[in-house]
């Protein structure tokens, strides 16, 4: 089973990822960390808006889905697997042919998810930003600079389930078990 998780810039996406490793037995493979390790192979900073240009350059060079088979050279058969930080509709239509794919969408209110970054409550480099430019990179990330670009407001759009990350940590973890379950319904696992 291969759940994927997309969402907004500080929605939750790593929380999201972490219940399913810790409650459920997943693995974690996240677009984010392979973006990450080309930034760091080029010896470039990891500033979000420098990993969203590698990120997209890299589609547009080998294709919407290169960063989906990077990840998918690291799964092995009948494992299951989280695939945090989902961004691109082809990623999506590929992982769609899988059996037992499912797409959670996490969202929280713009003012927790800019709070969030702002205040570096996530302790991630990329995210030493204002408000202005949390703005700017927030649009970018949702709508994208190409069509092979990040794009996560379409892939929210395609998720089966939804959570809104608006609470505190046991609030989402609730809302992971309700989803997991409806998850199980879903696919009769």
């Amino acid at each position: 089973m291969i759940i994927g998780v997309t969402g907004f810039l500080a929605a939750g996406k790593g929380e999201v990822s972490a219940i399913f490793v810790e409650k459920y037995g997943f693995k974690k493979l996240a677009f984010g960390d392979a973006v990450r390790e080309e930034a760091q192979k080029r010896g470039t900073l990891s500033t979000r808006e420098n990993l969203q240009k590698i990120g997209d350059e890299m589609r547009i060079k080998h294709g919407g889905n290169y960063w989906l088979n990077r990840l998918l050279e690291k799964t092995e058969p009948g494992k299951k697997y989280v695939f945090e930080g989902i961004r691109n509709p082809s990623e999506i239509d590929s992982l769609r042919k899988i059996k037992d794919f499912v797409l959670i969408g996490i969202d929280a209110p713009f003012e927790i998810r800019a709070m969030r970054t702002i205040q570096k409550q996530r302790n991630r480099k990329e995210d030493e930003v204002t408000l202005e430019e949390f703005k700017i990179l927030d649009n970018n990330d949702k709508q994208g600079q190409s069509g092979l670009g990040q794009q996560t407001q379409k892939c929210f759009n395609q998720a089966d389930f939804v959570i809104i990350n608006d609470g505190t940590l046991t609030d989402l973890q609730n809302k992971v078990k309700e989803t997991m379950n409806k998850i199980m319904e879903k696919t009769k696992c």
